[in-house]
């Protein structure tokens, strides 16, 4: 299942980034008052309503701004409306309707994509009243919008989100095939263990970076089992995405790390872990996929005289964020150890597929809290009520406490290493998510922070 994406576009300092940062309840993306500031395509996951995408922030869309950096930025907001399941145009209520809206939503109007448009910064009733000149544009409905105080932003997700694909919702899926997405840095070998596990040569290698432009799915047999070999193109670094091609394939690796079920996490045993491969690392971490580190071209590190002891080391120090995730070490080139990759992937998505009962999992929380109580929330004492597993692949817990805002990222670290430890977990991540437990019944709307339904 390929995650959708949703990209917001316009002119600059319409607040787009605001309106990204509202969306995903986080400061990922820069804002400020000045036109220009966003020059990237900022991307992160997010969902609403049971419904997952993923959310892209553009630059600034001036057509008619001949400068270097915004034709730069043009070419990133095309990109996003090529790859975009659904495309946000977002309006500036108090600048007005000018030429550059015309224009865009112009070009907006012949893409494939459905199109919503948002006037932001409507922050009062007064103001939806200056939305008569919007009209112009003849567009079939118009949604006012205050992305700094969030109002209105439900509306707008609701529309965009009965526009997705109907194949997007939140579910616990039983996928035909294990799907593995390969990824790392470019020319670290990911195209060549591919080549390697398929006994054949079915994708292009070749000894230059970015040879491989797509997110190329390959079916393959393991064991009985059916499984999605995804070979992407390199990562590579934000200062060197200077290619609008090359951005595009940075977008395309990040879909195929959303839609796998388990990760290869590439990189060049000769060369060490850069700093690069840290923020990869990152990517997969965040979006909670298992992972397996492989570190390619042990036949030309053996020569230079490096340890494997050293590179493991290496990694587990650099990388501590991913402590619980495997390390292989192999030679694409020779073979040396391609072997335990497969049988690696279908023992972590075992795992990531357990479901615990609710009895076992209580009683390990509740030892957990009793060995190491949390922190105090305002001299008082951290109750954990009850918890409950509501998802799989990855393993999700809901833990309802009296004061879930207490727990720290150190002592979710160390429930999510209990629950490793009891479960089988070993190599798999997990979520955790806390709650506080609701004195009275009420009807709960579905709402995400900092967004106001």
């Amino acid at each position: 299942m390929s995650v959708p994406v949703v990209a917001i576009v316009g002119r600059p300092n319409v607040g787009k980034s605001t309106l990204f940062n509202r969306i995903v309840g986080s400061r990922k993306a820069l804002v400020a008052s000045r036109p220009g500031v966003t020059r990237d395509r900022n991307i992160a996951s997010t969902e609403w309503e049971e419904c997952r995408f993923v959310l892209v922030d553009t630059g600034g869309f001036n057509p008619d701004d001949s400068g270097v950096i915004s034709k730069a930025m043009q070419c990133q907001a095309r990109i996003a409306m090529d790859e975009s399941d659904v495309t946000v145009l977002l309006l500036d209520n108090r600048a007005g309707l000018l030429p550059g809206d015309i224009e865009l939503y112009r070009i907006l109007q012949r893409a494939r994509q459905p199109l919503v448009v948002a006037v932001n910064k409507t922050d009062s009733a007064k103001q939806e009243n200056n939305l008569g000149e919007f009209w112009r544009l003849g567009v079939s409905s118009l949604l006012p919008v205050s992305a700094e105080h969030g109002l209105g932003v439900g509306d707008l997700l609701d529309q965009v989100i009965s526009l997705l694909p109907a194949t997007n919702q939140i579910q616990e899926e039983t996928p035909s095939r294990i799907r593995i997405a390969v990824v790392g840095r470019p020319n670290v070998g990911k195209s060549s263990l591919v080549n390697r596990i398929l006994r054949a040569e079915r994708l292009i290698v070749s000894d230059l970076p970015g040879t491989t432009r797509d997110a190329i799915d390959t079916p393959l047999s393991y064991d009985g089992r059916d499984l999605l070999m995804i070979d992407t193109a390199g990562i590579r670094r934000r200062g060197r995405v200077g290619d609008p091609v090359e951005k595009l394939c940075v977008l395309k690796a990040l879909k195929a790390i959303e839609r796998a079920h388990a990760v290869f996490m590439m990189v060049d045993a000769n060369a060490g872990i850069l700093e690069h491969d840290l923020k990869i690392a990152g990517l997969i971490h965040e979006r909670r996929r298992a992972c397996i580190w492989v570190a390619n071209k042990w036949d030309l590190a053996k020569t230079a005289g490096i340890s494997k002891v050293a590179l493991r080391e290496e990694i587990r120090f650099r990388a501590r964020f991913h402590r619980y995730t495997a390390i292989n070490i192999i030679s694409a080139a020779t073979g040396m150890g391609v072997n335990k990759l497969l049988p690696a992937v279908a023992m972590l998505y075992e795992r990531a597929s357990q479901r615990i009962d609710t009895a076992p999992l209580n009683d390990c929380l509740a030892r957990a809290f009793k060995r190491h109580t949390p922190p105090s929330h305002h001299s008082k004492v951290v109750k954990l009520f009850y918890a409950t597993q509501i998802r799989v692949r990855p393993p999700t817990f809901v833990l309802f406490l009296n004061h879930p805002q207490a727990i720290d990222l150190t002592y979710r670290r160390y429930l999510e290493n209990r629950l490793r430890d009891a479960f089988d977990f070993e190599g798999v991540p997990l979520r955790l998510q806390f709650r506080a437990r609701s004195r009275r019944k009420r009807k709960s709307l579905p709402h995400k922070r900092g967004i106001r339904p």
